[in-house]
């Protein structure tokens, strides 16, 4: 006997080694009964789409079927399912199950950091800046006063009362005497206005 014939013989769904199984149509009824309540509800839906003016959809350029699946799962899959909030709301688990990710990329997130200051005001920091370059317009007709000024007679120049609590120094100064008060002086700023043949006057 051949090994087709046995081969035959022992797998009657087969023909040859070289020809594929006849899956016999009643094995497969569930699978022939989905094709044909995919094809007919398909019909019916683009059908219900060409006849409803409020929808505005190309019939033949409609997905398939088997596409509309994206519409109930939206991408998120059937099987693992989209769960809300698997690892928590926001900075959930920070030292905990999330405690590897905040070490690595916000280290320092956690903690304390310098000392209490117990009913800080601010108005004991206040000090506005102005720099060198904006310092001539704080005078009033400066352009005669610069004609005018002598080292005898020289520009006053008060920051504090024109509301500055700091001179810096960017900037430079016209060779003009000046006195400039301040509160605050910048070392830079002192060195130019001296070089300018002024005279820095702190107050307080």
């Amino acid at each position: 006997m051949t090994k087709d014939i046995k081969h035959h013989q022992q797998n009657p769904d087969f023909h040859s080694e070289n020809q594929t199984r006849k899956i016999p149509f009643m094995k497969n009824i569930a699978y022939h009964v989905a094709i044909y309540i995919t094809h007919s509800f398909t019909h019916s839906f683009t059908t219900f789409l060409s006849t409803t003016p409020e929808c505005h959809t190309n019939i033949s350029t409609f997905p398939p079927i088997y596409y509309l699946i994206y519409f109930i799962t939206a991408g998120k899959g059937r099987v693992g399912k989209h769960r809300k909030h698997p690892g928590g709301r926001g900075m959930a688990g920070g030292q905990h199950h999330h405690r590897t990710n905040l070490d690595k990329y916000h280290p320092g997130y956690f903690g304390k950091v310098g000392m209490r200051y117990f009913h800080k005001q601010n108005a004991h920091f206040w000090k506005p800046v102005i720099n060198l370059d904006k310092l001539w317009s704080l005078v009033e007709n400066k352009d005669e006063k610069i004609a005018s000024s002598t080292k005898d007679a020289a520009i006053v120049i008060d920051t504090l009362a024109s509301g500055y609590g700091k001179v810096l120094g960017k900037g430079r100064l016209p060779d003009v005497p000046v006195i400039v008060k301040a509160r605050y002086v910048s070392k830079l700023a002192e060195e130019k206005i001296r070089a300018a043949g002024g005279v820095v006057e702190l107050i307080a």
